[in-house]
């Protein structure tokens, strides 16, 4: 399905954007090294650098014509660079928090920022100029994306909702607002990306720091699917052109390829050394970019895309799926065996599936007993797998169930509950079914699961955000001490010049006071001649 990677090495910190131009010529990248790198596809050249945003760049996005990328920072301020000229970017610096998301509409008119500020604005493409300030997040937004056909918008948010806002006569009409139709409400955690897909039936797909993504139907607000197989926060989502596939991104340092239609894992995509923070299409399909936290980006071609089910004939009648651990293994393998997803693979996995049906139709209490066992095991070793490659803050917070801190060992899950006695002489140990022993222990141990992620998901977030404050406060007050120097040397220039002017202003004035005491002694000394003159003549005669 994929071949050998393209690694594009340029960017000096993570990359948190990644977005291809319409011509599919072109692979922007966005850093939080403030700057915007423009890569050949066809040879993985950087062929220029975009600089001038103060600091990391979360979103990029083309306009459909492909003249112009949109560029969102953390610096408050989204910029429009020409793809033509080398004129000055155009800024948008409505917002009073970071830009965390600029998207174009599909018309090219319209441009759509998300901010920290909790606020999306409409931004008139042409003249920069603002038509619209939708609220109604209770925390910081993340994403903003339009849907193919211009009429609807979704924004995710870290108050762990998503919304769609219709956008029918939004722009045309003054008086008419843009309105929120559904609040899609479903995760347990950060909601950071959103994405929509293309087809008769409408889908949004949302990525979540509580480890998973689910599938909505956009005109009923319905969750569709969640697929959970990441083992660590997810980051972003991105619809194959034509909708069928859906790819996932998570700190789990892997990208995840699924058949929508299927709701199966068909491809694993690894290479990364840390989290993988985004990941575009090209507009043609023929490529998959990811940017990750070990500052490169992967690029990879794309086999023809599988001959799957219509998405519209899939979900004619909404219902809520959670994808199971044997269909990700078996999507999984399926994807390694067929390098271009031949049909025939499909017919194949139903076969498999009935055989497995009739294999499961009747277990036994040992067959039951001896898959709890394994898919427990499995599970454990994958969590253990996932805390030892997350990294681990030293500071001690407090009395800590022993629990959170590693993961409860497989030995100690497998240690027997005492037997209950009624007390006598002919005391006999109370115990259930095989069965139901079974299916108490599972529930059990998934709840334990659970919880161990909630809680160290929930831990590690407030751990990097306390950070990200820390640094923010940090960057905030050496800016304010670089100021108030500058100002400093400013006032003590001004100070210097205004004693220089009074200096030469007092000096005029010094020379003619010394010239009139000059004037003043000689007077004196004339008028004392003359009077001795006088007294010398009378003393004569």
């Amino acid at each position: 399905m994929l071949g050998d990677p393209t690694h594009l090495w340029g960017h000096s910190e993570p990359i948190w954007a990644v977005t291809f131009s319409p011509d599919n010529r072109i692979l922007a990248t966005g850093s939080q090294d403030t700057a915007v790198c423009l890569w050949d596809v066809k040879t993985g050249e950087c062929v220029a650098t975009l600089k001038g945003h103060e600091h990391g760049i979360f979103s990029l996005c083309f306009s459909p014509d492909g003249q112009y990328l949109a560029s969102a920072s953390q610096d408050k301020t989204s910029r429009i660079w020409s793809m033509l000229t080398n004129e000055e970017p155009r800024i948008l610096d409505d917002h009073d928090g970071a830009v965390s998301s600029v998207v174009y509409s599909p018309c090219g008119q319209f441009i759509a920022t998300a901010s920290w500020d909790k606020t999306v604005k409409m931004w008139d493409a042409t003249d920069c100029t603002v038509l619209e300030t939708l609220t109604g997040h209770s925390a910081c937004v993340q994403t903003v994306a339009f849907d193919p056909d211009g009429k609807w918008l979704a924004t995710a948010s870290q108050d762990r909702t998503a919304k769609l806002w219709e956008l029918a006569d939004a722009f045309g009409d003054p008086l008419s607002a843009t309105t929120c139709v559904h609040t899609l409400a479903g995760h347990t955690d950060y909601v950071l990306s959103a994405a929509f897909s293309s087809g008769p039936t409408r889908l949004l797909a949302t990525a979540s720091y509580d480890t998973t993504a689910r599938v909505w139907d956009v005109e009923t607000g319905a969750c569709l699917i969640v697929f959970d197989d990441h083992d660590n926060w997810l980051c972003s989502v991105a619809f194959y052109p034509d909708g069928t596939l859906l790819a996932t991104t998570s700190l789990d340092k892997t990208t995840r390829l699924w058949d929508v239609s299927t709701r199966r894992c068909v491809h694993t995509i690894t290479g990364h050394t840390d989290g993988v923070r985004s990941v575009a299409f090209s507009p043609d399909g023929k490529h998959i970019a990811t940017g990750s936290q070990d500052k490169s980006v992967q690029v990879f071609t794309l086999a023809e895309a599988p001959a799957t089910e219509d998405s519209s004939a899939a979900y004619d009648r909404p219902t809520t799926a959670v994808t199971s651990r044997r269909q990700h293994q078996r999507g999984s393998d399926a994807g390694q065996r067929s390098a271009c997803w031949p049909e025939q693979q499909h017919e194949e996995d139903d076969d498999e599936e009935e055989e497995e049906e009739e294999e499961l139709d009747s277990p036994s209490v040992q067959d039951q007993e001896d898959l709890a066992d394994t898919a427990f095991q499995e599970k454990e070793e994958r969590h253990a797998r996932h805390y030892e490659a997350s990294p681990r803050p030293t500071t001690n917070h407090g009395n800590r169930d022993p629990m959170l801190a590693t993961p409860m060992s497989w030995a100690s899950r497998q240690q027997p509950s005492p037997s209950v006695s009624l007390g006598g002489a002919a005391d006999t140990p109370i115990s259930g079914s095989a069965e139901l022993h079974n299916q108490t222990h599972s529930l059990i141990v998934n709840e334990i699961d659970r919880h161990i992620m909630r809680l160290d998901n929930q831990f590690k977030s407030s751990a990097e955000y306390s950070q990200r404050a820390m640094q923010s406060q940090t960057e905030f007050w050496q800016r304010e001490h670089h100021e108030l120097a500058r100002k400093l040397d400013a006032m003590q220039l001004t100070i210097q010049r205004l004693q220089q002017d009074l200096d030469c202003r007092k000096a005029p004035q010094n020379t003619a006071s010394v010239e009139n005491i000059k004037l003043w002694i000689v007077c004196m000394f004339a008028v004392m001649v003359f009077a001795i003159g006088l007294e010398v003549g009378r003393f004569l005669h």
